[in-house]
């Protein structure tokens, strides 16, 4: 999406509709590989380990 001109506020969209009716099917059966659960897998280890305990700190700092 880009406007006319530096000060428009109107602007051009474009549309681009080149791909074929089962790309998104084959997308949604895809299966996660080992690169996804391992990202995911250190996305929950993270959250436990650092924000859990941040979160607990705030929670005591501001009851005190």
């Amino acid at each position: 999406m880009r406007p006319k001109h530096f000060f428009s506020n109107q602007f051009e969209l474009e549309i681009v509709e080149n791909y074929s009716a089962d790309d998104g099917d084959r997308r949604a059966r895809k299966q996660p590989n080992w690169l996804n659960r391992f990202i995911d897998v250190n996305l929950v280890l993270m959250i436990l380990v650092i924000g859990v305990p941040i979160l607990l700190y705030c929670i005591v700092a501001s009851a005190k």
